[in-house]
């Protein structure tokens, strides 16, 4: 996973998803409203039942400041937590 070129990202936000396409575009519309902080958006798939429903919502922000990471099968919330941490960059 490559995040955006420069400094890292002082804040990482990490969002798990599960079937949630619309919810998804909305949530991540406004994190992206933030202003004065450098930040990161992972948005960790957990094993939706269309997997291309969340890749399109991200691919459509074209905002390489969110990147998504996909669980192949439902593993839980926390584990998607843990996952979107794993990949966090954010101090």
């Amino acid at each position: 996973m490559t995040g955006p070129p420069g400094r890292a990202p002082e804040v990482s936000v990490v969002v798990p998803t599960h079937d949630r396409g619309e919810l998804l575009a909305l949530t991540l519309r406004t994190i992206l409203r933030q202003r004065g902080v450098r930040l990161e958006v992972v948005v960790v798939d957990d094993g939706s039942s269309d997997p291309g429903v969340a890749a399109q919502v991200v691919a459509d922000l074209v905002d390489d400041r969110v990147v998504l990471v996909r669980n192949d099968v439902p593993a839980g919330v926390s584990a998607a937590r843990n996952r979107g941490i794993a990949a966090a960059r954010g101090s």
